[in-house]
């Protein structure tokens, strides 16, 4: 589980900021907490702004950073990635660091880069217990030299060879983690060194991150899996989309292989390698199936409104039921322990819609050590009687472009104060400010009326 995020010099956060899941001295909602081990932990954060206010480069902060870590640096597009305002930031590392739960344990897990050279120059792991840590790797570059420290206390020779070798490995990869190396190698049988797998597979299988332009995660899975398309028409059902059921329809292979665009035919011949698979096409779904006898089988996804016999593509629906489609795949997600992100979860959505994705969060969320993360504008959401005050967030920009966030819970507001109000005429910031402009006359002159022009 995330306790906190902390990112420097990348995009709009030029200077240090701490985005944390740890609760404030709020006593209302206990049951939005988590337990782990001697500290509880937020369940959700929602974080407000205006528009270029830094709500969407923190949630791509997440997700570049943990590209790096599963992805490698190497494979990763760098570019203009760092604070491009101040011209100093281009040779000033970038700085990830983590905070997350593993195993019952605290783990500190970062990395420093030079991403306009693509060179790591720092990474650490650190275990945390009570107000000691443990080194269990730290890695620098100093003075044209890679060193790399550890307070293991490994079992034998054999094993403490063993780790000597992998950091003689890494010295000159400056475009390798430490931490994803050693992960990637046979260590199951390690007991010492084992952490590095398990913190490798937090980011790879637990942090999930998704953006208004991430489509259909779920949709293979209704196209193959009939218990999971039942799941989502009880969903789309749930949510008044009109939709009763989800059906497939049959298509002639030969017309639909003469359809395909020249740079999509090549990848459907290898899809007619496997027994069973999806091709998403233009917002049309099709389900590709090879019998034994070797006969190729083609289903396209219908959607079924009112029982009627007309079947309905996906590009034919609302906007919102489309985004519902990219969505319902992670409500099966709340009772598996993932820490998820979601930038502007209320795109296309009703506010009501909104409202009730949170609140079924937290119902099916249960005991699960789950996590939700969203950005959003939807200032209806600013209710102390769905969520806690210090799961409540703010974005904005100082005079410099800075980014920076701050909690709800730093205004110690009660909580039956009316916060949707209060954010929207300006008390907590992270609105946006107008310029305001005269009327234009025709035939005046616009560009010395907006010269003039007085701010409100």
């Amino acid at each position: 589980m995330l306790i906190r995020f902390i990112v420097e010099n990348y995009l709009s956060y030029k200077k240090r900021m701490e985005f944390a899941m740890l609760p404030g001295k709020v006593r209302r909602m206990e049951d939005h907490l988590i337990n782990i081990g001697d500290i509880n932990l937020l369940k959700c954060g929602v974080i407000y702004g205006a528009n270029a206010s830094g709500k969407s480069n923190l949630i791509k902060a997440v997700m570049f950073s943990s590209d790096i870590i599963t992805k490698g640096l190497e494979n990763i597009n760098t570019s203009n990635k760092y604070f491009r305002i101040d011209e100093e930031c281009k040779d000033t590392p970038s700085i990830f660091e983590y905070e997350i739960s593993v195993n019952e344990e605290v783990y500190s897990y970062g990395f420093a880069v030079i991403l306009s050279t693509k060179k790591i120059i720092e990474e650490w792991l650190y275990l945390k217990k009570n107000n000691s840590e443990e080194c269990i790797f730290d890695r620098e570059w100093l003075e044209g030299e890679t060193t790399i420290k550890t307070d293991i206390n490994f079992s034998n020779s054999k094993v403490k060879n063993r780790f000597e070798v992998y950091k003689e490995d890494i010295k000159g990869m400056h475009q390798k983690l430490f931490l994803a190396e050693i992960a990637n190698k046979n260590i199951e049988d390690i007991k010492e060194i084992r952490i590095f797998k398990d913190i490798y597979d937090w980011f790879k299988d637990n942090l999930i991150v998704i953006f208004p332009s991430t489509k259909y995660l779920g949709v293979n899975r209704i196209a193959t899996d009939l218990k999971q398309k039942e799941i989502f028409s009880k969903y789309l059902n749930y949510f008044d989309t009109g939709i009763t059921d989800i059906k497939s329809k049959s298509i002639d292979t030969d017309e639909f292989f003469n359809k395909l665009p020249n740079e999509v035919k090549l990848e459907y011949e290898n899809m007619k390698q496997g027994m069973h698979t999806v091709l998403i096409l233009e917002n049309k779904v099709y389900s590709i199936e090879k019998s034994n006898n070797g006969k190729i089988d083609i289903n396209k996804l219908g959607i079924e409104h009112n029982h009627s016999k007309d079947l309905f593509e996906l590009e034919e629906e609302s906007d919102g039921t489309v985004r519902l489609f990219d969505l319902i795949p992670l409500l099966s997600l709340m009772l598996k322990g993932k820490t998820i992100f979601i930038d502007e979860i209320d795109r296309n959505f009703h506010p009501k819609l909104t409202i009730e994705f949170i609140k079924l969060f937290y119902k099916l969320s249960g005991e699960n050590k789950t996590q939700l993360i969203v950005t959003t504008h939807e200032s209806h959401l600013l209710d102390l009687n769905l969520f806690r005050r210090d799961e409540i967030w703010f974005a904005e920009r100082d005079n410099d472009s800075n980014s920076k966030i701050y909690s709800l819970d730093v205004f110690q507001d009660r909580y039956d104060k009316k916060v949707e109000k209060d954010y929207l005429i300006g008390r907590y910031g992270a609105i946006p400010i107008f310029n305001y402009f005269d009327t234009f006359i025709p035939g005046g002159n616009s560009n010395e009326q907006i010269a003039n022009s007085d701010k409100i």
